[in-house]
């Protein structure tokens, strides 16, 4: 005796186990897409904080004195580096940061916009040494990810030995 077909068992129990691996792996496909649209995210805002901070610490290795304006909690404020080619200020705004130098149209920017940066200046005994530079990453409504943080110092640490 030969079959031609299925049983509506059959077709019942095999539509139920379909469902229930779609429930299963629905939710997995869905954050390995959300994942994957991060990560491109992350990559791009990883790219721009590098060229800042590279940026940065070129200046600070130059640089003679250090200052942090308008400043406030939850704001990093502008950083103003001054040294013997002038003054150099950064700011953080609207998913960029800004580069300017005074008394110059010379402008860079680097857009940024799941990324955020924050600068603390580092006391010593005659005014600062040292920036202290706080960089994270987030996805919209999501916690930091991908926090680091660098320190730079005044002058790259010139004229400074280790102690004993």
């Amino acid at each position: 005796m030969s079959r031609r077909g299925w049983t509506l068992v059959e077709v019942l129990l095999s539509v139920t186990l379909l469902g229930a691996v779609i429930v299963v792996v629905g939710p997995l496909f869905h954050s390995a897409v959300r994942g994957g649209a991060f990560a491109r995210q992350a990559v791009e805002a990883d790219r721009a904080l590098s060229r800042v901070l590279r940026q940065l610490r070129e200046d600070v290795d130059r640089a003679e004195s250090l200052t942090l304006a308008d400043a406030a909690p939850g704001r990093a404020g502008r950083l103003e580096v001054s040294g013997p080619g002038g003054a150099v200020r950064y700011e953080q705004a609207d998913g960029r940061v800004t580069r300017s130098v005074a008394g110059r149209d010379e402008t860079t920017t680097w857009r940024a916009p799941h990324a955020r940066v924050e600068w603390r200046l580092r006391p010593g005994p005659r005014g600062p040494v040292a920036v202290e530079v706080r960089t994270c990453i987030r996805a919209a409504g999501d916690a930091p990810r991908l926090a680091n943080a660098r320190v730079f110092f005044l002058g790259g640490m010139r004229g400074r030995r280790a102690a004993p």
